[in-house]
């Protein structure tokens, strides 16, 4: 599954509606004012998230690439570290729309193809 290349901007359409533009100005989303949000602070909050949503996916799989090549991360084999490792591990999964798995496989075939033995 692939998204639309960032980065993403976010922008105002009305008073209860926020969009999200491609690197060319195309509409890709939309984020609607929620009951009780009188002053759109959610629906503003909301669109600036899903804005940054490339930004957050690059810096999270380059996060989750570095902490499994560094064999020094003493956090890293503590249970606190891999549940660390596990939580950006599947957020990127969800974010690609794949496997937990399959994530794990594709970030640890990368590790050994860059420091061969």
């Amino acid at each position: 599954m692939k998204h639309t290349p960032g980065p993403w901007e976010y922008r105002t359409i009305d008073d209860s509606i926020g969009g999200i533009d491609d690197s060319d100005g195309n509409p890709i989303g939309q984020s609607f004012q929620v009951k009780g949000d009188v002053k759109g602070e959610n629906r503003i909050a909301n669109a600036k998230l899903m804005a940054s949503a490339p930004d957050l996916l690059q810096a999270a799989s380059g996060a989750y690439a570095r902490l499994l090549e560094i064999g020094q991360y003493d956090a890293r084999h503590t249970l606190q570290g891999q549940q660390e490792l596990a939580r950006l591990r599947d957020a990127i999964a969800k974010a690609v729309g794949r496997d937990n798995q399959e994530i794990q496989d594709e970030f640890e075939t990368r590790k050994i193809m860059r420091n061969p033995e």
